[in-house]
């Protein structure tokens, strides 16, 4: 297997996923806001939160792309979840809940 860590070394691989975090956090807190704004919802906290969710999706995604997993691997579908608009709350008592 030729992962990125393994072609650049972990430092590079570091520097990336940091890179890739710091806009994805960026981009979604304002995309977080106008879709709450769009259901008529004004919660701060929850916006922030459904980014920082998001945000970490998008950090495993990248993750999971620079150790060539493949595309069903877990972080590669919680992050199509918010691709696809969804938000991957969790699972209880064997129930997995999406917002």
């Amino acid at each position: 297997m030729d992962s990125v860590g393994a072609r650049t070394g972990p430092d590079a691989l570091h520097t990336r996923l940091t890179r890739i975090a710091r806009i994805a956090s960026d981009r979604l807190q304002g995309a977080a806001s106008v879709a709450m704004a769009r259901d008529a919802l004004a919660d701060a906290g929850l916006a922030k939160s459904a980014a920082g969710a998001a945000s970490i999706a998008v950090n495993q995604a990248a993750l999971a792309a620079a150790a060539d997993a493949s595309a069903d691997h877990p972080f590669v579908a919680k992050f199509r979840l918010f691709e696809a608009g969804r938000w991957p709350l969790g699972v209880y008592a064997g129930i997995f809940y999406v917002f």
